[in-house]
């Protein structure tokens, strides 16, 4: 976290609290960092839940998964 970013406390229980720092003395960086990479991984993980869901979404309808063949095709052949 920059020092110029405000924080606030946020209430965790004491058992998530040792691992977090535990994690951040593994890691020799501060627990907040620990936490910024926590909530990365989470965000990224729902993201690429969120696409895969929408591919498969996709392909069910065979219509939008021609359609959607057709889309890439034109960018392989550019």
């Amino acid at each position: 976290m920059h020092e110029d970013q405000k924080s606030t406390p946020i209430r965790v229980s004491v058992a998530l609290r040792d691992r977090i720092a535990k994690l951040a003395r593994e890691a020799g960086a501060p627990m907040t960092a620990i936490i910024e990479e926590a909530v990365f991984d989470y965000e990224h993980k729902r993201f690429v839940a969120e696409f895969r869901a929408a591919v498969h979404g996709t392909m069910a309808d065979p219509a939008a998964w021609a359609d959607y063949q057709a889309e890439i095709a034109i960018f392989d052949n550019a």
